[in-house]
């Protein structure tokens, strides 16, 4: 399999966290998706399925994300399991 398609088993609950954390940082950065789309290497509409949290992104695709983001692969994910804590109640 190729590096770009390995596919991350996270738990299905982060799929959309990193998702929102991935859009966040569009909407604080005021990109597009399709000039982020280009820039990660995928198509606006694989794009916007990740973002929806419709479809997970490939480990290759965290990569240049978080790349592009310039936070590293583990900051992303990190900031995406802390929305995941704030969403439980005390």
């Amino acid at each position: 399999i190729p590096f770009g398609t390995t596919v991350i088993h996270m738990e299905p609950t982060l799929v959309p966290l990193v998702a929102a954390e991935v859009r966040a940082h569009l909407a604080r950065k005021r990109l597009s998706q399709v000039d982020f789309a280009a820039a990660v290497g995928i198509s606006r509409a694989a794009l916007s399925r990740k973002l929806a949290g419709d479809v997970p992104f490939t480990f290759g695709e965290l990569v240049r994300v978080a790349d592009h983001m310039g936070v590293a692969l583990s900051a992303l994910i990190a900031s995406a399991e802390a929305l995941d804590s704030e969403d439980v109640p005390a």
